[in-house]
Parts: C-alpha cells; structure tokens; sequence
C-alpha cells in the first residue's frame, strides 16, 4: 500500500468533488472504486463526505456552494498541488504569467488553500498542509493517481508550472485533437 503522510511543493497532493448531489455521488464512488465514507456537517446544514479506501482518506465530496447550484455549474473535480507557503505561491502566480484566483484562506487547522488559473486557460488548486496533508493513499486503484490540465494552450501552462514548481516536461506526440504534455517534480519520480 502506497500510504503518504507528506507532499513536497509541486506534488498533487488532493482531490475532491464539488457537487450538486453528494448523496449521489457518494453511491456511484462506492459502487466505481468501493469508498467508504465519514460524513461532516456543514455551516449551512448539508455535510460533506471524507472518502475512505480501505481505511485511508483519499478525497471529499463536498456540495456546491449556493451561487454554483444558483448559476447550475456540473459537478466539478479539483486537484490541489502542496505548496509550503499558499501566501507566496498565489503571489508568484501573478508573476509566472497566471492569475490567483482565491485565497490564501485558512481551512480552520487543516491548512490553507487558493486557486490559481494558469495562462492559456484552467484552474487548479494549492494546498498548504495543516494538520492535514493531503490524501493518505497516492498512485493507487481509488485514490488519485493522475491529473490533467485541458487547456487550449498547453505550451503557456507548461511554463508556468515549470515556473512555479520546477516541473520537469515530457511532450508526447501529437494526438488527434491536441498535445500531451506531462509535468512531474523530482519528488514526484
């Protein structure tokens, strides 16, 4: 089992789901990957979900916040890269050519987020550990293992992970539609 307890800067490091239905989601994330669940209440009287495989947290499923089910947004998956200083690296986001998109806001104990959009389009979040870190399993059946970025412009996200994390690349052919390009830090290897 490939259970972590830290993330160094750069390293996907979380996931979770924002929802209009959690309930149902939680139903179809048992049945896909066999989750188990701990629900939390919530300010305004929904709960969340901390997903579990077998015995380790691996993600959330949250419900969408009301300007979202308001506007009629998809459910939505967002990934978050550890940073050591949220604060700083939203800051940077600014000066590698993206835009900090919110936060820095503390998560009560847990840690401190912000989302940022890279140039070209895209966004992503960032995840400053607290007491927790992130996901407890990593790279296995059921917990996250792989992130994408759909972006127009790939070329432009590239250099700005580059920038920001020190992503090393590998571009893959041309595919039929688009280029893969794949980032990795060397505590990602």
């Amino acid at each position: 089992m490939n259970v972590r307890t830290t993330y160094a800067t750069g390293e996907p490091c979380w996931a979770d789901l924002q929802t209009p239905d959690v309930a149902a989601a939680k139903v179809f994330y048992n049945r896909l990957f066999g989750w188990t669940y701990q629900d939390f209440p919530t300010p305004d009287g929904r709960s969340y979900a901390q997903a579990f495989v077998r015995g380790q947290l691996v993600a959330t499923i949250a419900p969408q916040s009301p300007l979202q089910l308001q506007a009629g947004t998809s459910a939505k998956w967002n990934v978050y890269f550890a940073a050591a200083d949220a604060a700083e690296l939203l800051e940077e986001a600014g000066h590698a050519g993206g835009t900090a998109q919110f936060g820095p806001e503390q998560v009560g104990d847990t840690g401190v987020l912000g989302f940022l959009a890279p140039p070209g389009g895209g966004t992503t979040g960032i995840w400053q550990a607290g007491t927790h870190y992130g996901s407890q399993l990593f790279n296995e059946p059921g917990a996250l293992a792989w992130a994408e970025l759909f972006t127009p412009e790939p070329q432009a996200a590239v250099g700005f992970f580059q920038q920001l994390f020190g992503h090393d690349v590998t571009e893959y052919p041309r595919t039929t539609a688009a280029a893969t390009v794949r980032c990795s830090s060397a505590a990602m290897r």
